[in-house]
């Protein structure tokens, strides 16, 4: 009996394995931050990442400044406050380590890298160059060259979606933001327009969560509580029979050298910036296009994986309104994805299934007020496109459909400060809820603690359904050089 289906297999899981085998080739393209300046970010954390996303001029503000920054952590991360919520591996405890150097000095090349690393209980460790890039600042111009954050969509930052830039991944409480890798260049003229335009011909897919692919046994599993590995057997006539992998892996150069190009162009007056982007790009996820064999006699099923890329159309326009320490906007969001990898039909000869690749459009508004003190944002957001579970079959459940967010964050005084995070969807019930406390013994060393937890209806396939067991009550403790 032979059984031929085109499977998008959702996502990172076999393309952090293709990513991992790129960087190997490829390592001098791997770096860091959505945060600036401010501290680094920490796994685990409550961070809101849109927050400041927009200044007031992107090069006049900046272009004098002066600083050398080294710094990191390294940080011990434990869920075992109650073993009955510790109860999935890879999501027990973690040693965290995160390292910035940024230098900016003018008339000379600012320099940035920033490069976090983790290694959970289950023995899998992750790496993130979140940017590592060079930038010449000239008059009202700046040349970036290596990876660095496109800073288009607040949407596409807060919600996690991984439209534009890559996704850190290490846990998806929050994702946290990676750069593309290429050329960017950004204007800023006087009459407040501003222009960024960016090219590549490098492309570098998310890395986490990963998974483990053993050729020998034909496995694939993953020490990560984030990764979704594909099932080991499958039940047939009544029966456990297991599930052989094989992964084609394609030569580097067919899946890095792929090109990439896009541009941003905003207004800006005194309060209100208005902005229209397009971008044009491979998904930051590889598809997976599996073939699957069942042999009666050796029963066992087969299936042979084989990476494939598709791009992308990415496309949105922002309203945004500041006034001192308040921010407010309105967005909208688009994910257009080719039908087919490469522009090409492929379809499965014998049940003619082709790979389900849909449209995403999404509105979104978002309200955040600041104090040196106490922060706070409200953020919505609500899909418009069409999904339907029973037509879009193969497609992945979307990440949010209908959602609303809630972010507080204080400095009670100079050693203790907390933050919580709550997001709800209103169509799938889905919840994620986030708290944090941080006391600061000193400069160097910090301890925390939490809890975070995920819900989801009882018998409902959706996203956030498969990781409804990775919930913490952790504490952490934190050194910071």
């Amino acid at each position: 009996m032979i059984l031929r289906k085109k499977i998008d297999c959702l996502n990172s899981h076999l393309s952090a394995y293709v990513a991992l085998v790129i960087l190997i080739f490829s390592p001098s393209v791997y770096a860091q931050s959505y945060l600036n300046l401010t501290p680094l970010r920490e796994a685990n954390t409550t961070t809101p990442s849109w927050n400041g996303f927009y200044s007031s001029s992107l090069l006049e503000s900046s272009r004098n400044e002066s600083f050398s920054v080294y710094k990191g952590e390294m940080s011990y991360w434990s869920n075992q406050f109650n073993q009955e919520v510790a109860t999935v591996d890879g999501n027990k405890f973690n040693i965290d380590g995160n390292f910035q150097f940024h230098r900016k000095r003018p008339g000379d090349l600012e320099r940035k890298v920033t490069l976090l690393a983790q290694h959970n209980d289950a023995g899998a460790t992750q790496f993130s160059l979140q940017e590592a890039y060079l930038r010449n600042h000239f008059g009202r111009s700046e040349i970036t060259f290596g990876r660095h954050e496109i800073a288009w969509s607040p949407v596409d930052m807060q919600w996690g979606f991984g439209f534009i830039n890559n996704r850190v991944n290490f846990d998806f409480y929050d994702v946290g933001q990676e750069g593309l890798t290429g050329l960017s260049f950004n204007r800023d003229y006087r009459n407040g327009v501003k222009l960024h335009v960016f090219g590549s011909v490098l492309y570098l897919p998310e890395l986490n969560p990963a998974l483990d692919i053993d050729s020998e046994k034909g496995t694939i599993t993953s020490g990560s509580a984030w990764a979704k590995p594909p099932a080991s057997s499958t039940r047939i006539n009544d029966e456990d029979i297991p599930i052989k992998y094989k992964v084609e892996m394609p030569q580097i150069s067919e899946i890095v050298l792929r090109p990439s190009a896009g541009a941003s162009l905003s207004y800006q007056t005194e309060h209100f910036k208005y902005e229209v982007f397009y971008l044009k790009k491979p998904e930051n996820k590889i598809t997976i296009g599996a073939e699957v064999l069942y042999v009666n006699q050796q029963e066992s099923v087969f299936v042979n994986a084989k990476p494939q890329v598709y791009y992308h159309n990415v496309l949105g326009a922002n309203l945004v309104y500041t006034n001192g320490k308040t921010q407010m906007y309105a967005a909208s969001l688009s994910n257009i994805p080719d039908t087919y990898p490469d522009g090409n039909q492929v379809v499965t000869d014998y049940t003619k299934i082709e790979t389900e690749k849909i449209r995403e459009d999404y509105i979104a508004l978002g309200f955040n007020r600041g104090s040196d003190k106490f922060n706070y944002s409200l953020n919505y957001i609500a899909r418009v496109s069409e999904y339907d579970k029973k037509d879009d079959i193969l497609a992945q459940n979307p990440r949010w459909s209908q959602a609303v967010n809630l972010r507080v964050s204080s400095i009670l005084n100079r050693f203790l400060s907390a933050s919580a995070d709550l997001k709800f969807d209103t169509i799938t019930k889905d919840r994620i809820f986030m708290m944090q406390a941080d006391y600061n013994f000193n400069r160097n060393m910090r301890l925390s603690a939490g809890l975070r937890l995920i819900g989801a209806q009882d018998g409902e396939k959706t996203y956030w359904s498969d990781f409804v067991a990775n919930d913490a009550m952790f504490s952490k403790l934190t050194y910071v050089f």
